[in-house]
């Protein structure tokens, strides 16, 4: 089974994606809303990584402790230095390396962490957990600025053996793309009906931004 129900190859998706029709085309400042949270505007995030990018070198090293650690003991080297220290943001907090971000978002689980981390050819999403909620399936929104947004589904179970997969409570999703410029990507999990109808109670994580 494919990992993504509609989406078919990733790279092809993201092709596509770039002539999207103007009406998907997301707002530089998209609305609180859209990201699943009260508020009328999303708070402003300190990007440094934006810099990073284009191969600038950091200025400090901060400490990489609490949610993050796990995950970036999974690949320091791929990481990099932490570029900021670990802000709070929106009802979590949110963390910029020299490679990418990582977001806590309680919202969805305790310890639930949504990450991009940028490396040659592509971005790789990862979340999880989302202990004590569980789902059928994962939506996974993905938006450039100024290009457009799609929303694959990733059902629980998938595994296509090259990264790509979800369980009930994790998933990761390897973004193939070559276009710079800044991406934004939320998840939710959600249960599914034998009619195909979703439910998302937890609702939108805090939004992952890659500059890329």
């Amino acid at each position: 089974m494919s990992v993504f129900r509609s989406a078919g190859r990733l790279m092809a998706v993201l092709t596509a994606l770039l002539v999207l029709p103007a009406m998907l085309v997301l707002p530089q400042s998209a609305s609180a809303s859209e990201a699943g949270h009260s508020g009328s505007a999303i708070a402003v995030k300190v990007h440094v990584a934006r810099d990073a990018a284009s191969g600038a070198s950091p200025r400090t090293c901060y400490a990489v402790s609490g949610h993050f650690i796990s995950r970036y003991n999974q690949n320091p080297g791929g990481w990099g230095c932490a570029v900021t220290p670990e802000y709070a943001y929106l009802d979590g907090t949110y963390q910029e390396f020299a490679n990418g971000e990582m977001d806590w978002s309680p919202s969805q689980g305790g310890n639930m962490v949504v990450s991009g981390l940028r490396y040659p050819g592509g971005i790789y999403f990862q979340f999880g957990p989302s202990d004590p909620f569980n789902y059928d399936a994962w939506l996974v929104r993905i938006s450039q600025e100024g290009g457009g947004t799609f929303q694959p589904e990733c059902s629980s179970g998938s595994n296509d053996g090259q990264g790509n997969y979800c369980d009930r409570s994790n998933g990761a999703v390897h973004l193939g793309t070559t276009s710079t410029g800044h991406w934004q990507i939320i998840t939710e999990g959600c249960d599914v009906s034998w009619t195909g109808s979703h439910t998302c109670r937890q609702s939108w994580t805090i939004p992952v931004d890659i500059w890329y």
